[in-house]
């Protein structure tokens, strides 16, 4: 599995939990073994992608690790620590927005993203040029009839 394909995997992972999560009474106690009955997952390394493909041993090519900070450490911006120590769903469900949000900062566009959003950029460039072009023919017909008829009087 590529890296990409596991942030990718591992945001669907996060986007699951979450949805899940959103379902439940915010006050409840936050117990990770009722998650995984429910859902057969956890917010634990067993479960999650990055974890899988880049072990403890190589924890510091994680590209959470890199740009976050490494899971389970209060003095970091990675949010799992927060997440894991949180006392209820509805605390456990902003930490876990706030890991969601870091992972999806971490996605690479793919090739064809890049040529999607060059097209697009395109066809916006094309309909400004369309719409000044049809502004310009339009006075420059105005100014024509204006003329007409000054020269007629």
């Amino acid at each position: 599995m590529t890296e990409q394909k596991a942030v990718r995997a591992s945001i669907k992972h996060w986007k699951e939990m979450i949805q899940w999560v959103e379902k439940l009474n915010p006050f409840d106690k936050r117990d990770r073994y009722v998650m995984e009955r429910a859902i057969n997952s956890t917010w634990f390394d067993e479960d999650c992608d990055l974890c899988l493909k880049f072990s403890a041993r190589s924890c510091p090519d994680c590209p959470l690790q890199k740009k976050y900070g490494k899971c389970g450490y209060e003095e970091v911006e990675n949010p799992w620590d927060s997440i894991n120590t949180s006392l209820n769903w509805g605390d456990w469900l902003v930490g876990g927005r706030e890991m969601l949000i870091q992972l999806e900062s971490l996605i690479q566009p793919t090739k064809a993203d890049a040529l999607q959003a060059s097209y697009d950029e395109a066809g916006v460039a094309f309909d400004a040029l369309y719409l000044l072009r049809q502004s310009l023919l339009s006075q420059l017909n105005q100014a024509q009839q204006e003329e007409e008829r000054e020269e007629n009087e």
